[in-house]
């Protein structure tokens, strides 16, 4: 009961807590008193102290919806740009709040009850980057993959019925060579495809791959191969032909 009792007190003080700072009038408010001065600029924040000496710039991305990072430079060095993932975040944060979790209760608190502090400013610059960046790398190359595979299953005149079939128009008739299943998971919140090809020898449909939006939008094959395929080509709600997502599958399985 005790532990319980302490937990509760935890959490309710992080609440507390996460509602100290805020972005107010272009003024950094700390427990209800400015402590520097912040200029947004379409979602770039140039932080300054109250004397107006511009201590740090902070722009703040979001990446398919789920992974954070911000940009961060010193404005008397605009060309040396630091990519930081946030170490204090939470899902359907706004950028402003981003900032401002990040730099008040993450790694580099430059935000303090007593202003700014300048040391947590210039240390965030020595920050190795290289793993994000790498991400970053990795999703840039993801989205452009993900382009041709939904530019080639078209060259390649593949196409869907209205049973979730794909195939091709052979001698006129649609000759079908899989079938993609499209459902929600056991939470009833991340989607999950399902694909599947037609085998002519026992004449069904065999599982060969599964995307799941929940396991970092990877299409993972039965024989180990993997594919990242962003969760932002999926419509889900909408038919296979208007589907990118699924197109893509199509074109992996059949061409990779």
């Amino acid at each position: 009961m005790r532990n319980l009792l302490v937990c509760l007190m935890l959490s309710v003080t992080s609440l507390v807590a996460a509602q100290k700072v805020v972005f107010k009038k272009g003024k950094v408010i700390y427990d209800k008193n400015p402590i520097a001065n912040v200029l947004d600029e379409k979602g770039v924040y140039t932080i300054s102290t109250l004397e107006n000496e511009p201590i740090i710039i902070a722009d703040p991305r979001i990446m398919d919806g789920q992974k954070f990072y911000v940009r961060v430079n010193l404005p008397e060095d605009k060309e040396k740009v630091v990519l930081v993932t946030p170490t204090h975040k939470k899902w359907s944060m706004s950028k402003s709040k981003i900032v401002i979790d990040e730099f008040t209760f993450g790694t580099y608190k430059i935000f303090t009850p007593q202003g700014i502090d300048k040391d947590a400013a210039k240390a965030i610059m020595t920050h190795d980057d290289t793993e994000i960046r790498a991400v970053l790398e990795a999703n840039r190359k993801a989205y452009v993959e993900t382009e041709e595979y939904v530019k080639e299953f078209g060259n390649q005149k593949w196409i869907f019925n209205d049973l979730g079939e794909f195939g091709k128009k052979e001698n006129g008739s649609f000759v079908s060579y899989g079938k993609i299943k499209r459902y929600k998971d056991a939470g009833g919140i991340n989607v999950v495809y399902d694909i599947s090809i037609y085998d002519n020898t026992t004449r069904s449909y065999i599982l060969v791959g599964k995307w799941n939006e929940k396991r970092n939008s990877m299409f993972i094959l039965n024989n180990g191969e993997s594919y990242t395929v962003p969760s932002f080509y999926s419509s889900p709600d909408f038919s296979l032909d208007m589907d990118r997502l699924a197109k893509a599958l199509v074109y992996i399985v059949k061409n990779k």
